[in-house]
């Protein structure tokens, strides 16, 4: 008997089922990192797709979702888009598509990025970030900021250090000594996927552009943090529950990870700017 494929998805992997359309199989295929048989993550199985009527537009980009969590499931909609459903435990999921059906951007992307966004903080103590990483040696940093402070141009400019992703950064394990930085299947301008292993969360930069032609790192003091870090991370969601788990993990990533703001001029090379932060919060970090 054949073996499901299996792709990874952050803190889990997503089992291949037979609910799949083939632009999906497509997708997959030119987007995501295949994870082996053996691979212990979590399973999120897709085990049942519906449809209905298609409509006149057939291309949508990236929607405005509405997250709503229970002490069973996740729902996650896109009104007259879609509608998903996964469990919180089992990681089964349901999808109701009112759009193209072969569109792969409507039938995996979407649903699956709020499926992801809700359960980091609920089920695996992680978060999602608006927000460029990559890794080096094993250690990974972020670097968030608003649209234009040059999240996309740092991350993909590097070149001894591994791009992760250069808009849509993931991490985990936040509560305990050794948080992580995952691998992510979510991007944006750059248009790549980038390096399917991760690394040890040594730090958070928040982006700024220099306005003196210098390079410089500010420390963040810890109640400035919480408020900086809250800006950035992604979430869909008014829901009190999800609200707090997320108010729950920045309270963690602060008192574990080195948040600092990171005043960049463009003339200093993307590979001296990764340095100087790696090298500015493990030294705070002793």
């Amino acid at each position: 008997m054949t073996k499901p494929l299996l792709w990874s998805l952050g803190p889990m992997v997503l089992e291949q089922t037979a609910c799949w359309t083939p632009a999906m199989d497509k997708w997959v295929a030119q987007y995501q990192h295949p994870a082996p048989p053996d691979d212990a993550r979590p399973r999120l199985r897709i085990v049942e797709q519906t449809y209905g009527q298609d409509p006149e537009q057939q291309q949508h980009q990236v929607q405005d979702l509405d997250v709503r969590v229970d002490d069973e499931q996740v729902t996650i909609r896109a009104a007259d888009v879609f509608e998903a459903q996964c469990h919180r435990k089992t990681l089964d999921a349901r999808i109701h598509l009112e759009e193209f059906k072969n569109t792969p951007l409507i039938s995996l992307i979407n649903p699956l990025r709020g499926m992801v966004t809700a359960l980091l903080p609920l089920e695996f103590d992680g978060l999602m970030f608006h927000a460029s990483s990559a890794v080096k040696a094993g250690r990974g940093l972020l670097f968030a900021g608003v649209s234009g402070q040059g999240k996309t141009t740092l991350s993909t400019s590097l070149t001894q250090a591994q791009y992760i992703s250069d808009d849509i950064s993931l991490v985990a394990q936040l509560s305990t000594d050794a948080p992580r930085v995952l691998p992510s299947p979510f991007f944006g301008s750059a248009g790549k996927l980038g390096h399917e292993v991760g690394g040890t969360f040594a730090g958070l930069a928040l982006l700024e552009q220099s306005t003196n032609g210098q390079t410089w790192i500010e420390d963040l003091p810890g109640r400035e943090a919480v408020a900086q870090v809250m800006r950035h991370v992604v979430c869909f969601s008014h829901d009190v529950t999800l609200q707090q788990a997320l108010l729950d993990r920045v309270m963690d990533l602060v008192a574990g990870v080195k948040v600092v703001r990171l005043w960049r001029a463009l003339e200093t090379p993307a590979d001296e700017v990764f340095e100087q932060v790696l090298a500015h919060v493990e030294n705070r970090a002793r």
